[in-house]
Order: C-alpha cells, then structure tokens, then sequence
C-alpha cells in the first residue's frame, strides 16, 4: 500500500491568520493538487460546534482528515488541569466528530531551562490521561515533537515514548525537528518505525530557513524516503510548512502542487 500524502493547512498562514475562514479554498486547492488529507490546527478552527461546514470543506473536496493537531504544556501542573487538557480533549471530541484518523500532540518546553525527570513524569502522567480521552473517541493519539525533545540524548522524547505504551500513543514524526535536535534521521525512524502513523516533512537551506517548494533546498532527504519505500510505508506523509525565508510570489497553491508532485515522486 502506498503512503497517504496529506498537507498541514498552516501553508496558507502564508496568505492569512484565518484558516478556518478559508477552510473551503483550503480544501477545493488541496483537493485539486491531488493530495489524500489534510491536517489542521485545532486552535484554527473556528466554530468546533459547525461539523457539517467543517465536513463540507474537507470531506467535500475528496479529503481525509489525518489529524487534528493540538499542543500543551504537559510537564506543567497547572497549566495541563486548567488549560491543556480542557482543550485536548475538546481537540479529541472534535477530531471524533469529523472523522479525522489522529489526535497529533505536541508538548512545551520550560522558558527557564531542561525539563527534570519528575517534568518528564507529568508529562507521561498528563499524555497518559489525553490518550485515554482520546481512544475513547476512537481517535487514535500520536505524539508530535519539535526540536526541543531531542536535546540531551533525547531524554525527553524516549520518556514519553518509554512511559506510555506503543498501543496507547503513536507517533507523528516531525523528521526535519529531530534531526535539528541532533538525532540520526535514519536512525530514529527505524528505531520508532513501528509507533509511525505520520511523518512531517519540509525542506531547508542549510538545515535551518525553510524552503516553499521540496527539492528546491538541501534538506537532504532521501534515505528517510528509501526507508518508507522500502517498508512499503502505508500511512501518512504530511508536507508541513514553517515560516520561510526567503519566501516567494507564488500562489499557495502552486507551492501545494509542487509539494505534492515531489512527494508522490519521492515515495513512488
């Protein structure tokens, strides 16, 4: 089975702040480029309460759902009761509601230095419960990193990932983060091959100011693509834009296009 190429709708972040506004041209372009899904924010969705418009949007346009993302700061106590998981788990019913495959969970790092072991504890602690949350909807949970949990051995992804069992929360790979964190691209992909459901990719100059378009950077990707062809990878490849620099004048959705020609290419 092939992979499911699917695009987070913050690309359009490079045109507005109001994605859920656009949610319709989001899905119309999209659905035209030929991609399989879409992923979005769960903060840039406007009316939760609105599923049918939602569904119109997405569903209408021949799109899936991947995933809904949310964030949250897990190693924080206060801040997870009173805020994080009140929204992850609004997230989750949402995400439930709309038919959307995953619920993609990123964590916050500490404004004053490195998470302890018992941070990492609250974390594993308050996931724990979000996941439970979560599958109850019939949501699948997958955690999402960025850079910072990569730092220092990697202590605090291989805590979330030690402390909470593979069948209780999978996993979405920012490839491009972790390698920035100072991990072996290759390496962690193997090791956590078997908790990947989502892959998030993009491409760079000089490991550091993003690229619209795939393949116009150095971001050097191939031997995480040969690993996915040769497992025969069948879940999904999520073409994730950051802030760029230097952007370009083109229209959103011809960087869409090209995103998905080069990944259809790249996993064929």
């Amino acid at each position: 089975m092939a992979a499911q190429i699917g695009c987070q709708a913050r690309l359009w972040l490079r045109e507005t702040q109001d994605l859920g506004g656009v949610l319709p041209t989001i899905g119309r372009k999209l659905g035209a480029a030929g991609y399989a899904g879409v992923e979005i924010g769960f903060a840039y969705v406007n009316d939760p309460d609105d599923v049918a418009a939602y569904r119109q949007a997405v569903d209408a346009n021949g799109l899936k759902t991947a995933g809904i993302h949310v964030g949250g700061a897990w190693h924080d106590a206060a801040a997870a009761r009173e805020k994080s998981l009140p929204q992850a788990r609004a997230a989750a019913d949402f995400a439930a509601a709309v038919g959307a495959e995953y619920l993609v969970i990123s964590t916050g790092r500490k404004q004053n230095g490195r998470l302890t072991p018992a941070d990492i504890g609250l974390q594993v602690k308050h996931l724990g419960e979000l996941c439970a949350h979560t599958s109850a909807q019939g949501v699948t949970p997958l955690l999402h990193n960025h850079q910072h949990e990569f730092h220092h051995g990697a202590e605090v992804f291989r805590g979330i990932m030690d402390g909470i069992p593979a069948e209780r929360l999978g996993l979405c790979l920012d490839i491009n983060w972790a390698i920035w964190g100072g991990a072996n691209g290759v390496a962690v992909l193997e090791e956590y091959y078997e908790r990947l459901r989502m892959l998030h990719v993009r491409d760079t100059v000089n490991d550091a100011a993003c690229v619209e378009a795939m393949g116009e950077g150095d971001a050097g990707l191939d031997d995480i693509f040969g690993v996915l062809r040769e497992e025969n990878y069948p879940h999904w490849v999520v073409y994730e834009w950051s802030q760029c620099d230097p952007t370009t004048d083109r229209p959103t959705a011809e960087i869409a296009r090209l995103n998905e020609a080069y990944l259809r290419a790249a996993l064929a």
